[in-house]
């Protein structure tokens, strides 16, 4: 895999924007009485505790993929 795709700006954007709809999800999740996505009504846990894995998944992707600075001499 090549530096120019393996560092793209436009896969860590992507994964931000990921981080901070998860991110809201799992806001959601934890802070209202819902049945959206999940089976009985109530406030849902481990929903929301996935949710917040998946928004520290993605911020790390997006730090692995943002591209290096040049060094400045």
């Amino acid at each position: 895999m090549s530096t120019s795709t393996r560092r793209s700006p436009a896969i860590s954007i992507i994964c931000v924007l990921l981080a901070i709809v998860c991110a809201i999800g799992a806001v959601y999740y934890w802070t209202q009485s819902t049945s959206f996505l999940a089976g009985t009504p109530g406030i849902h846990h481990k929903h929301a505790a996935i949710f917040a894995a998946l928004t520290v998944v993605f911020l790390l992707g997006a730090i692995a993929f943002r591209p290096r600075r040049l060094p400045r001499y």
